[in-house]
């Protein structure tokens, strides 16, 4: 469980500032991130990348967080490179 935390907060330490705020804002959009559940925007807006994965721990079961970011990162890969999750 640690070591999934750990490799997600690693992957968006990674992400350059523009990239990180397009990131979250992926996270607030139920259409995009379908079977997953937006997170409102309210809880991202300040939140820092430790803050997101706490959001996203809160938000999504442990075991699908990680699949939820390979997602993100393989259709956009404006985001970062998916090359550091495996």
């Amino acid at each position: 469980c640690v070591r999934k935390v750990s490799i997600l907060l690693g992957s968006l330490e990674d992400l350059v500032a523009e990239e990180f705020k397009k990131f979250k804002w992926y996270l607030q959009q139920s259409e995009v991130l379908e079977g997953f559940p937006a997170i409102p925007k309210g809880r991202l807006e300040n939140a820092d990348r430790v803050d997101t994965v706490d959001q996203m721990v809160q938000t999504y079961c442990i075991h699908k967080h990680l699949l939820m970011l390979l997602l993100l990162l393989d259709d956009h890969p404006v985001l970062g490179s998916e090359s550091a999750l495996r």
